[in-house]
């Protein structure tokens, strides 16, 4: 999502949150599951009603927590093979809801051209995480 500059910097920033949250006994995977659940529901409660603006908004705080699970995994000490594959698989599931649900708005009448959009963006989203799998298991 961010370059190697902008990740350091970033970093720096949500490691105090997710140490703060780690302390608290909040587990990263639970960061995880809440942020794709919100990004799910905004996608689907706001995209597929054409509210884009505050949807966009919504959809990028709870986005942004998947930053944070990563912060609270390295702070609590308890990054696993499980919770990157949990987290990945949970971005891929609101990317499809993101695109699914604009390609719902536009599929009734709005606009055939970003329809036909959206509809690439979830089938190319889909298509890369599938490329990069296949080409790591490839070596």
């Amino acid at each position: 999502m961010l370059n190697i500059f902008a990740r350091a910097s970033i970093s720096k920033l949500i490691a105090p949150l997710g140490a703060r949250l780690a302390a608290a006994g909040v587990t990263a995977d639970a960061v995880t599951v809440v942020g794709t659940t919100g990004a799910v529901g905004a996608a689907l409660g706001f995209f597929s009603q054409g509210y884009f603006f505050v949807g966009t908004l919504v959809i990028w705080f709870f986005v942004m927590l998947d930053m944070v699970d990563g912060a609270v995994a390295r702070a609590g000490g308890v990054s696993s093979k499980f919770g990157a594959l949990l987290d990945s698989t949970l971005d891929r599931v609101a990317d499809g809801a993101v695109f699914g649900a604009l390609a719902w708005y536009f599929a009734d009448g709005h606009s055939k051209p970003l329809l036909l959009a959206s509809l690439l963006c979830l089938v190319f989203g889909a298509v890369t995480s599938y490329i990069k799998a296949r080409a790591e298991g490839s070596g």
